[in-house]
């Protein structure tokens, strides 16, 4: 029984040095932005600004502007102050130029959908982060979910973290759009 608690143990305190190995001192994560919360309706706050890439926090505006100039969506659910995971895909590849190039090439416009622990949202944009969250339920099971949105809304692809850098994130996102894998799972 010891040998085992001793595994236990060891288990959480691994998983406890992982979450916070991915954190900053202040406990944000490299994309958190204080100006998503004092503008919540702001289009193209700069989630990642050192990627060259505009990420939106606004999903209704950035559909609006998605059936306007018939492009897709690249949506991000993430945990951008406590999630290991979505903040190694953000540093391995949201900040990469291969991310950019691949972002324009498609044409994707990129919206955050952000559930932080640490940082104080306004009340507006946490609803409607669940809302969200409740409307995507089927497809959003754990942080981060990267789902590829068409203009109309309705969920074409869905992905997640991929180890292995931008490259080969690009690569399974490419395949993932191809082959149109965004069935609901089953409850």
């Amino acid at each position: 029984m010891r040998r085992c608690r001793t595994g236990w143990n060891s288990a959480v305190l691994l998983v406890g040095a992982l979450c916070l190995a991915g954190c900053r001192s202040d406990g944000t994560m490299p994309w958190s932005n204080t100006a998503q919360s004092q503008h919540p309706r702001n289009l193209a706050d700069p989630i990642a600004p050192e990627s060259g890439v505009i990420w939106m926090t606004d999903i209704d505006l950035a559909l609006d502007r998605a059936a306007a100039e018939n492009r897709r969506l690249l949506v991000v659910f993430t945990g951008s102050d406590w999630c290991v995971w979505c903040q190694r895909l953000h540093e391995e590849v949201f900040t990469s130029s291969d991310f950019r190039d691949w972002i324009h090439e498609q044409s994707l416009l990129c919206v955050v959908i952000d559930f932080p622990r640490q940082t104080q949202q306004p009340a507006a944009i946490e609803q409607r982060n669940q809302e969200l969250l409740q409307a995507y339920g089927g497809f959003v099971t754990a942080y981060p979910t990267v789902l590829i949105l068409d203009r109309s809304g309705s969920v074409l692809a869905k992905l997640g973290y991929v180890p292995g850098g931008p490259t080969t994130w690009i690569d399974k996102a490419n395949r993932v759009m191809q082959a149109g894998q965004a069935t609901v799972p089953r409850r």
